[in-house]
């Protein structure tokens, strides 16, 4: 093995080394997470700038040398003709100078043999999808029956993946992504469009009840993919839209397995839960090691997405109120134990407005001004309880209290003034 391979083994060890031990770090606690964030884009940084400072360089020296090579063809000549004019009296004719046919022509550069590729990539692409459209705009659409139709529009797929495969082999790596980005969300298209014009029978067909179960199979295929393509290009682009794959993977499979809109919900509740406190076992999958950076962000927007949604298919029923109860679950467990503190105001507003709808909704309606006194209490108990472990944590949910005791008051005495109310007072 070359010394140049050597040297970028042991670059990339010791950048997987740096990142290892500054996730260490962050995992013990002795930095932030923005630290640990800012720190690794700046050691990023530095190593993209350094790889790009060796290639300048090495650019510059194969410039200095195609610059010297005429030069030293001239010397050459010029020593080999020196014996003949020793002894000799050289009539002084005018000389021509010395062109070496076929020799003295400059060598392109990395970066022009690369600017060459790009453009025959490209143009070869634009080509195609001329002819192409060509085609499709002359013929006509409408009489082609649904096989045809469903592979021709899966052919854009394939003829984008095949250009980035001709880009890879080129060593055109950016152009290779761009093209394997079109090949892959064309995937999607291809699978809506099979199911549209029912290839898969008519049980998956958009139209019928097997419409989650074929969303559940393409959107697991379609992640696969996404991974593989995010983990291959280091690409954030993937990684979000892996993540967005794997939201709607969730939801069409939960959809399949659901009677009701109340009943996805409550699973959708108990979902995030479930993966919020399992979500340091993910972290330490080595296969996910590019995700784990941006998997807790995406669950926040997640979780506050789906809270607005919730919030929104306002329902009469005792499984909303428990989807509620659920929902400010996954609030407090991003309090807890992903330290989101500020978190902690979703879990007071949607567990309160829970509760509330819960009473309303169930055999305490009978007893409602004693559920709704116990309200503060429980709030007291959550700081006492959680206060033993993170102080700044115990004295929000104290003030939380007192806001909420607050509220339960004015609340309770609206009821004691309206009629029927009133006389549970006396």
């Amino acid at each position: 093995m070359s010394n140049s391979s050597e040297e970028k083994i042991t670059q990339e060890e010791r950048q997987q080394i740096f990142h290892e031990e500054l996730q260490t770090l962050r995992e013990q606690r002795f930095i932030s997470k923005s630290e640990y964030t800012r720190i690794s884009r700046l050691y990023d940084r530095y190593v993209s700038l350094r790889v790009e400072k060796e290639q300048t360089n090495l650019a510059a020296i194969e410039e200095k040398k195609l610059a010297l090579e005429p030069l030293k063809l001239t010397q050459e000549n010029v020593v080999s003709d020196e014996p003949k004019m020793i002894g000799e009296v050289v009539e002084e004719t005018p000389q021509k100078p010395v062109v070496a046919h076929g020799k003295t022509k400059s060598k392109k550069t990395v970066e022009q043999i690369r600017e060459r590729n790009i453009s025959v990539v490209l143009i070869t692409g634009v080509i195609f999808l001329l002819i192409g459209g060509l085609i499709l705009a002359t013929s006509t659409w409408g009489s082609l029956n649904a096989v045809f139709k469903v592979l021709t529009i899966s052919l854009v797929s394939v003829f984008f993946g095949g250009m980035a495969f001709v880009a890879s082999k080129l060593k055109i790596k950016q152009t290779a992504f761009a093209f394997l980005t079109l090949a892959s969300l064309f995937i999607p298209i291809s699978i809506l469009s099979a199911s549209y014009y029912q290839i898969f029978g008519e049980y998956l067909s958009l139209q019928e009840d097997g419409k989650g179960l074929l969303g559940l199979i393409g959107g697991a295929l379609c992640l696969a993919i996404y991974m593989k393509i995010a983990r291959y290009f280091q690409s954030k682009l993937f990684v979000f839209i892996s993540f967005v794959t794997f939201s709607m993977t969730t939801y069409f499979g939960i959809a399949y397995i659901t009677f009701s809109r109340d009943m996805m919900l409550l699973l959708m509740g108990l979902f995030n839960v479930l993966f919020l406190w399992n979500l340091d076992y993910v972290k330490k999958q080595t296969k996910l090691e590019l995700f784990k950076l941006y998997v807790l962000q995406f669950l926040l927007f997640k979780i506050i997405a789906e809270t607005f949604v919730t919030l929104t298919l306002f329902s009469n029923n005792s499984i909303y109120s428990f989807t509620l109860l659920i929902v400010a679950g996954s609030f407090l467990i991003l309090v807890v134990k992903h330290q989101k503190l500020y978190a902690h105001f979703g879990f007071s507003i949607v567990f309160t407005y829970g509760y509330f709808h819960m009473i309303y909704q169930s055999f305490l309606r009978e007893y409602a001004i004693v559920a709704i006194a116990l309200l503060p209490l429980i709030f007291i108990a959550l700081s006492s309880y959680l206060g033993k472990g993170n102080k700044a944590l115990g004295t929000r949910f104290r003030i939380t209290s007192l806001v909420v005791s607050g509220l339960v008051l004015i609340y309770l005495s609206a009821m004691s003034l309206s009629g029927n109310n009133a006389q549970i007072f006396l």
